[in-house]
């Protein structure tokens, strides 16, 4: 539980106070997170992602499978071009449904997450004594209510953002590395190190 100490709540009035309170509220949350029910919605959710990112990588081979069937030069082939080009539609369907059906999860997961923790928080508040209430002002309350927006934006940048591009990074590096060797891969990775750097 969060020390309901004098001292420790007006410690909170510093200039850390969202920091401090950030701290402690991550102790309320942990448990959700930790629970069986939110472990297989998240589980769901980063299936349907890798799936998703796996199929919009593989996309383009089929639309190159198309493209070759149709080439002069290697002689026609209809039904390669047919096949490529109802496999590129296919993983294009299927990457978009996995995504929207992630998204959905996800979002199911963090409003469950947020909505047990505010009720948490909510149970806490009123649990402790008077002495609390008297001596407390606004900017304690204030101070969590920051630091509750803050630990939701940070939990849908990373989840929404941050975990995606990781893994459709790590999954054209692969291919990179594969197709063409390492020694492309680190000048790849360099020339985006110093476009990110001048451009940032």
């Amino acid at each position: 539980m969060i020390d309901t100490s004098i001292n420790k709540h007006k410690a909170l009035e510093g200039t850390g106070k969202v920091k401090t309170s950030k701290k402690e509220i991550w102790k309320f949350i942990k448990p959700y997170f930790n629970s069986p029910e939110s472990k297989n919605i998240l589980r769901i959710a980063m299936a349907a992602m890798l799936l998703s990112k796996v199929l919009a990588v593989a996309s383009p081979f089929c639309l190159k499978f198309a493209v070759n069937g149709l080439s002069a030069s290697q002689g026609l082939n209809m039904s390669m071009a047919y096949y490529g080009i109802i496999g590129f539609g296919t993983c294009r369907a299927l990457s978009s449904l996995l995504h929207e059906g992630r998204n959905s999860l996800m979002t199911v997961y963090l409003r469950d997450g947020l909505k047990w923790l505010a009720e948490q928080i909510f149970s806490h508040v009123h649990s402790l004594d008077l002495l609390y209430h008297k001596t407390s002002t606004k900017n304690t309350l204030f101070a969590v209510n920051k630091a509750l927006d803050s630990i939701e934006n940070s939990i849908r940048f990373i989840a929404g953002f941050i975990t995606p591009l990781a893994l459709e990074f790590s999954l054209i590096s692969g291919l990179i590395a594969f197709y063409f060797g390492p020694i492309y891969l680190v000048n790849t990775w360099g020339m985006l190190g110093l476009y990110t750097f001048f451009t940032k």
